[in-house]
């Protein structure tokens, strides 16, 4: 999910100078994950993305409240 697409899901009122600080934070989230899915073996694309969708679904969903 891309900046653009994550913003949408944040809604219109949602300031994007606050989603971009998120989303960015996120993306650290992101990469701490792959390095211990890739310190347990080789990581695949797939698990990349389903990484990727379960962090930005839940910082989403928080950021929301």
């Amino acid at each position: 999910m891309d900046f653009e697409e994550f913003l949408k899901k944040l809604g219109d009122d949602f300031n994007p100078e606050r989603a971009y600080k998120i989303y960015s934070q996120a993306q650290i989230s992101i990469l701490q994950e792959l390095l211990v899915a890739q310190s347990n073996g080789s990581v695949t694309r797939e698990m990349i993305n389903n990484i990727e969708q379960k962090v930005l679904e839940k910082v989403a969903t928080q950021a929301k409240k």
